[in-house]
């Protein structure tokens, strides 16, 4: 259970930084990740991924290179919802783990 537990934890890395490739490369805009944002929602896993996806896309050079003129109003929805979506995940296995520690601490009846 622990090694799926890092597993998953591995893709959940490997899915930030597709989320941050994915929106670098449609030049996306960093603004649905604002700190600000997710620290009003609360949740813990969210503001984690939306911070992760704005420290990997820090410096971008794609990002500078359409600040300015950008007629879009928004980007799609699949890109300004990831630190939503990935972040329920970390949540999901943050719990997990949780669990397992105390199981694998517990003492049992069960040879």
């Amino acid at each position: 259970a622990l090694a799926g537990l890092f597993n998953a934890f591995a893709s959940a890395r490997a899915a930030l930084v597709v989320s941050a490739l994915s929106t670098d490369a449609i030049m996306g805009s960093t603004a649905p990740f604002l700190a600000e944002i997710h620290s009003l929602r609360g949740h813990r896993g969210q503001i984690v991924a939306a911070q992760a996806i704005r420290d990997l896309m820090a410096g971008s050079e794609i990002r500078e290179s359409h600040r300015e003129g950008d007629t879009r109003v928004q980007d799609p929805y699949c890109i300004r919802c990831q630190p939503q979506v990935t972040g329920a995940c970390i949540d999901l296995l943050w719990q997990a783990g949780r669990t397992l520690e105390i199981e694998s601490n517990a003492a049992t009846d069960n040879p």
